[in-house]
């Protein structure tokens, strides 16, 4: 008798199957909804944290019924929002195609932080330092200096 062979089974889409799992905060959806979406786009946009841990952790703060794992709001952060530098800080902007996406207008989300003006020439120049005055000469430097002969 020959061994049956074995028929190799199927693969299994471990990302359609691993749509939720359990963690100690209870369980995380790996992938976001649309509502989620919108929270997270509403939070990300002219956001002023400086890095992603922060926008990452500020988020997962303020909104914990949003049960979605750290690594795909990292993930998400990446694909809909640019972080831009402003004096001296960053902005996080999400995508434009994203913001529609939600269907978010500019009076849904967040003000954009004030840029102050660049500072003019006259600003830059009481800035800069002032020459210290000149030291008036007495009579005991002078005697102090040899006198040079000519």
């Amino acid at each position: 008798f020959p061994p049956e062979e074995a028929k190799p089974e199927p693969k299994k889409d471990i990302a359609a199957e691993k749509k939720s799992s359990e963690s100690s905060r209870g369980p995380v959806v790996v992938d976001m909804s649309k509502e989620e979406l919108v929270i997270f786009a509403k939070f990300v946009h002219n956001s002023t944290l400086g890095s992603r841990p922060k926008v990452v952790e500020a988020f997962r703060v303020s909104h914990p019924k949003v049960s979605v794992s750290r690594a795909e709001i990292n993930r998400k952060l990446d694909s809909i929002s640019t972080k831009r530098r402003l004096n001296g800080g960053f902005v996080w902007k999400v995508n434009e195609d994203t913001l529609k996406e939600c269907d978010l207008k500019e009076s849904d989300l967040k003000p954009a932080p004030i840029e102050p003006p660049p500072p003019s020439k006259r600003k830059a120049d009481e800035k800069s330092p002032k020459s210290k005055p000149k030291k008036a000469k007495t009579a005991a430097t002078d005697a102090q200096q040899p006198e040079s002969k000519s």
